[in-house]
This record gives structure tokens, C-alpha cells and sequence, in this order.
């Protein structure tokens, strides 16, 4: 019923109208429910993009048949990311800088999905982002999170590092951490979320994830 779709540089042009119902969600989610204020937002054309939606910037969408349903985003910590640059702070003995670990961000449902449906379109974004990372030969995904949702991803049993104390954003608290990458964690977590089965799908363009090179560079 659902499938993630991973979008490179490489076939990006196939998924230009995804792409553009996925910044329109995004200010939904962000701006209007949420409330963030983030530079460079669209308002106009209500799209929320930012400086971190970059030519090399990788999109996994969950897809039920042609609709988009969800979206998360990565982008290697060697470039520019949210964590250098916006929340450095959070990190304490520095923020991570290598090819072998991405950042990975703006993870989101549809807004008028319904209810039933959120738990699941969830679980296909949380898993994609672990068959990705384990298929381009990562050892780690950070993620700025907020406090109220560390419990979420600690009972889950799966090996993540806090980078430092939690610190006051705005309204919220908010902290950095580091998934390990790894056959156990990604096993741990296909337990979790009762996908047995692989749920990236994989095209010509994308099946060789040796692109995860040209992509830190």
C-alpha cells in the first residue's frame, strides 16, 4: 500500500510534483500547526523551504499509490546543515563532520491525514531512513529532536548518542542525537514497526547506493 521513494540529484526531475506537494505540506505542518518562523518560507506560494534544500539534498516520500503521504529529508554532515549551523550549541564536543554520517530532518505526515493512518506513514519513514542509511554504508544519522520525544525513540531499544544538554528553542526544549547505523539496529527497528519487508523502492537510478560517495564529497 505504501512504498518510499528515494529522490538524487540523478532522477529528481521524475519527482518535481511530488516535490512541490511536499514543501506545500511542509508549510502546512511547520508554519501553520506548528508555528516555527524559518527563513527563505515561501509564504506567497505557502512553501516552506529552506537553506538546506539543496541541489544534493536527499528526499525519501512515502507514497500511497500516486500521493504523497509523508517525507523526511538527509543531507551529509560534510556540507552545510541545520545542526552547524543553526544549533551548534547542542552539540558538545563538536558538531559531527564526516562522509560515513547525514543529517536527517523535516520527517513529517501529511496534516489532514487521518488518524488511523499517521502510526503507519510514520513507521515507512522511520524505517525508510535506516534502509537507506545502512544500504549507503552510514555508521550514524543525526537529528535535532524535541525533549518530549527522546522517550519515543529510546523505547524503541536502539543505540542513539546525545551530543549534549537540551537547549530552550522558542517555545520548546530541544537536543541533538546520533543514530548508530548497523544490521542490529536496523533489524531492531523493522521489529519495531512490524515491516518485515523492505519498504524503499529502489530504481535503476537509485539502486547503487555507491552514489552515497558523490553525495559527501
Amino acid at each position: 500500500m505504501y512504498e518510499v521513494h528515494v529522490v538524487l540529484p540523478e532522477n529528481r526531475v521524475l519527482y518535481l510534483d511530488h516535490l512541490e506537494k511536499m514543501f506545500q505540506q511542509r508549510y502546512e505542518v511547520f508554519i501553520n500547526i506548528l508555528g516555527w518562523e524559518v527563513p527563505g518560507t515561501d509564504h506567497p506560494n505557502q512553501r516552506e523551504i529552506d537553506a538546506y534544500d539543496l541541489p544534493n539534498t536527499i528526499y525519501l516520500l512515502v507514497l500511497r499509490g500516486h500521493q504523497l503521504v509523508g517525507a523526511s529529508r538527509m543531507l551529509p554532515t560534510t556540507g552545510p546543515t541545520m545542526m552547524g549551523d543553526i544549533f551548534p550549541d547542542l552539540c558538545e564536543k563538536g558538531v559531527p563532520n564526516d562522509p560515513q554520517i547525514w543529517e536527517w530532518s523535516r520527517g513529517h505526515v501529511k496534516p489532514d491525514e487521518p488518524h488511523q493512518n499517521r502510526s503507519t506513514i510514520l513507521n515507512h519513514i522511520f524505517l525508510s531512513g535506516y534502509e537507506l542509511a545502512f544500504n549507503a554504508g552510514l555508521k550514524g544519522l543525526t537529528a535535532q529532536v524535541n525533549v518530549r520525544e527522546l522517550d519515543r525513540w529510546l523505547s524503541r531499544g536502539l543505540v542513539v548518542d546525545l551530543l549534549g544538554q537540551p537547549k530552550r528553542s522558542g517555545q520548546e526544549e530541544v537536543l541533538a542525537m546520533q543514530h548508530h547505523i548497523s544490521q542490529r539496529t536496523l533489524a531492531r527497528v523493522r521489529h519495531d514497526t512490524g515491516l518485515s519487508d523492505r519498504v524503499l523502492r529502489l530504481t535503476e537510478t537509485n539502486q547503487d547506493f555507491s552514489l552515497a560517495d558523490k553525495l559527501s564529497a
